[in-house]
C-alpha cells in the first residue's frame, strides 16, 4: 500500500520514508527480515518495494481518490481504498472466468462454479486483505484466457481491438507476476497458430500495446536488481535461500518437496484448502490425452507454473493464507477440468453433483477460517530474520512448519474461531499488521495526514 502513498506524496516509487518496512521484531528486537518485500535497491541508496509494478499501479487510482476527499486521510483510509480495489478486481476476475467458461463450453457453466471459485478459494479471504500481486496478475491472465478462447474458432480471427486488449492483458500479467507468462504465452502461441493467416490484422496492435509496458518492466528490474533480466521477486527469494542456508538462488528449493507442499501440505496445499478441485482431476487427466491445441497450451501453462513454484526456495509464498502462489491457475484448472464444446461427448463429462456438494461445503468452511479467524501472527512467529550486521542468523525454519498439523495454520485459526476470536467487516489483523510493536513516523502529505495503521506498544503487549 505504501508505493501509491510515496508516488502521491513525492512523485516517486521509493519507500525511503518507510524504513520500518524492512524490519520486524517477532523476538522483541528490530532486525531486517529476509522475506520483506521492501529492501534497499541495487545501488543500496534507496528503499524500494520488490513486489513488481502491477499491483501498485492498479492501486494508485483508489489512493488518488482520497485527494478529492476532505476527511481525515489516515493510513487506514488508504488501506480501505486498496481493499475496494481488491473487491473490484475479484469481481472482474470472476466475470472474466465465467465469460471464458461460457465460450469454452458453449453454454453456461454449472451453477456451482461461481461459488466454488470465490468462496471455495483464497479469493474470498483476500477481499479482507490488502492488494496482492496475485489478484493483479489474474486480471491480465483472465483477460487473455477470455479473449483467446472466444476467438479460438478459425473462422473468427481477432480484430485489432482484440489484439490491443490482449497486449494490455499480457502487460498487466507481466508487470504483476512475470511467472504468469508461463500460462499466457502458450495460449497466445496457439491463438497465433490458429489464425496465422490473419496475423497482420491483430498482432501489430498486440505488440504496440505491450512493448511500452515490457520496457517499463525491464527498467524496473534494472532499478531493483541491477539487471533488466532479474525480476525483484528473484532477489527476495535468493535472500530467503541464503538466510536458510539452502542456496544462493531463488530456485534452490527441492522441487519434489515443493510440489507436494503446493498440493497437499496442511499449510499451503491447494487440494487441502480447496478440496473441490478434486472433482476436476478426471478432466485434467483427459486433457493430458487430448490433442485439442488450447487444452495442450493450458496444460503446458499449468505444469510449467507448478514446476517453477515447486523449485522456489519459499514455495509456501511467505506470509499468506493458503496456496497464494497457485491461485493464478484457478481459471485454467476449471477450463481443463470441464468439457469444451469442441470435445467429443464421450471424452469429457460434468462432475457429479453428489461429489461436488460435500467437497464444496468443506472448501467454504476452510476458507471461512481464512476470512474470519486468520491473522499474520502465526507467520510472524515462524519467520526467518537476519541481524543488521548480517552475521547473526535467527532462523525459525519455515518449511517444517508448513507440514505441521496440530500447530499448523489451519489448527491455529480453528482454535481462534473456537475461542470466539473472529474478525468481521474489514478490520483484519493481517491487514492492520498487528505483528508490529512500535508506532512509525510517517511523512504527512495531501493523501496521508495521520498515522493510525500500526498499534502502539501497549496495545501489542496485550496480544
Amino acid at each position: 500500500m505504501y508505493g501509491p502513498i510515496s508516488f502521491l506524496c513525492e512523485g516517486d516509487w521509493d519507500l525511503d520514508e518507510f524504513p520500518f518496512l524492512y524490519e520486524r521484531e517477532p523476538k522483541g528486537e528490530h532486525v531486517p527480515w529476509s522475506g520483506s518485500p521492501a529492501r534497499p535497491d541495487a545501488s543500496g541508496q534507496q528503499l524500494r518495494s520488490f513486489t513488481g509494478l502491477g499491483a501498485p499501479l492498479l492501486a494508485l487510482p483508489g489512493a488518488a481518490l482520497l485527494l478529492l476527499w476532505n476527511g481525515a486521510h489516515t493510513e487506514t483510509a488508504v488501506l480501505r481504498s486498496h481493499q475496494i480495489v481488491v473487491v473490484l478486481s475479484v469481481l472482474i476476475i470472476l466475470w472474466l472466468t465465467l465469460a471464458a467458461l461460457r465460450s469454452w463450453m458453449g453454454e453456461h457453466p454449472p451453477f456451482w462454479v461461481l461459488p466454488a471459485l470465490f468462496f471455495g478459494t483464497v479469493l474470498w479471504p483476500q477481499t479482507r486483505q490488502t492488494l496482492w500481486s496475485n489478484q493483479s496478475a489474474m486480471l491480465g491472465t483472465g483477460m487473455i484466457l477470455w479473449l483467446a478462447i472466444a476467438r479460438r474458432d478459425e473462422n473468427h480471427p481477432p480484430s485489432p481491438a482484440i489484439g490491443a486488449l490482449l497486449g494490455l492483458g499480457l502487460s498487466q500479467a507481466l508487470l504483476s507476476r512475470p511467472s504468469s507468462l508461463l500460462l499466457t504465452l502458450p495460449v497466445l502461441a496457439v491463438l497465433a497458430w490458429q489464425h496465422r493467416a490473419s496475423l497482420r490484422r491483430w498482432v501489430p496492435a498486440l505488440v504496440c500495446c505491450s512493448l511500452p509496458f515490457a520496457a517499463l518492466w525491464l527498467l524496473d528490474n534494472q532499478v531493483h536488481s541491477g539487471s533488466p533480466w532479474t525480476p525483484p521477486f528473484a532477489v527476495i527469494a535468493a535472500d530467503i535461500a541464503r538466510v536458510h542456508g539452502i542456496g544462493d538462488s531463488a530456485l534452490s528449493g527441492n522441487p519434489g518437496v515443493g510440489l507436494m507442499g503446493l498440493l497437499v501440505s496442511p499449510a499451503r496445499g491447494l487440494l487441502v484448502f480447496s478440496p473441490w478441485i478434486l472433482v476436476l482431476l478426471p478432466g485434467l487427466w483427459q486433457s493430458g490425452r487430448s490433442r485439442e491445441p488450447f487444452r495442450i497450451a493450458l496444460l503446458i501453462g499449468v505444469l510449467s507454473t507448478l514446476a517453477l513454484n515447486a523449485a522456489y526456495v519459499d514455495w509456501w509464498g511467505g506470509d499468506s493464507w493458503g496456496p497464494r502462489r497457485l491461485q493464478e491457475l484457478l481459471p485454467a484448472l476449471l477450463l481443463l477440468g470441464l468439457p469444451s464444446r469442441l470435445d467429443q461427448k464421450s471424452s469429457f463429462s460434468l462432475p457429479d453433483l453428489r461429489i461436488v456438494a460435500p467437497l464444496l461445503v468443506l472448501s467454504v468452511a476452510l476458507q471461512s477460517l481464512g476470512t474470519f479467524a486468520y491473522d499474520s501472527r502465526w507467520d510472524l512467529a515462524h519467520s526467518a530474520t537476519m541481524a543488521e550486521d548480517s552475521a547473526h542468523l535467527q532462523v525459525s525454519p519455515s518449511e517444517p512448519r508448513m507440514w505441521a498439523l496440530g500447530e499448523g495454520v489451519l489448527a491455529d485459526s480453528l482454535r481462534k474461531m473456537a475461542r470466539g476470536k473472529l474478525q468481521f467487516g474489514w478490520d483484519n489483523e493481517i491487514t492492520l499488521a498487528m505483528g508490529w510493536r512500535y508506532q512509525p513516523d510517517l511523512p504527512s502529505c495531501a493523501v496521508l495526514r495521520e498515522t493510525d495503521r500500526f498499534p502502539r506498544e501497549e496495545s501489542a503487549a496485550t496480544k
